[in-house]
């Protein structure tokens, strides 16, 4: 929403990955910025929980749109490939169902196609 008067200090309410990603544009945009977590650390559900010496994500694992990383690091002259390295996937990954089926998740409508085609012809 638009707010009246001025808005050189901006509060963003959670650390999660939207109002992370929110906070990298304000600051790329000259914004003074506070972010406020209720929680002991920023990520939201892209979290991880610390047992026994080992480490769990308990968010995303896969990331399918690499833009919505590398964006908000560009707002504020950052590059997404000099803090990760991501690696491509075939499959991205495999969902499994209930029922015992599953589906394995390709990157790019064109390789889905090809493989939602060829179960076609093969049923």
């Amino acid at each position: 929403r638009t707010v009246a008067g001025p808005t050189d200090h901006v509060v963003v309410v959670g650390a999660g990955l939207s109002g992370l990603a929110a906070t990298l544009h304000l600051l790329g945009a000259g914004r003074r910025v506070t972010v406020v977590e209720r929680a002991t650390r920023p990520g939201g559900r892209a979290g991880r929980l610390d047992r026994g010496g080992y480490r769990f994500d308990t968010g995303p694992t896969v990331l399918t749109m690499p833009d919505l990383l590398a964006e908000p690091l560009a707002a504020v002259g950052e590059e997404l490939s000099d803090r990760l390295d991501l690696v491509a996937l075939h499959p991205a990954y495999r969902a499994a169902f209930a029922d015992g089926s599953s589906l394995d998740v390709h990157t790019g409508a064109d390789a889905m196609e090809e493989r939602g085609t060829g179960l076609r012809r093969a049923a």
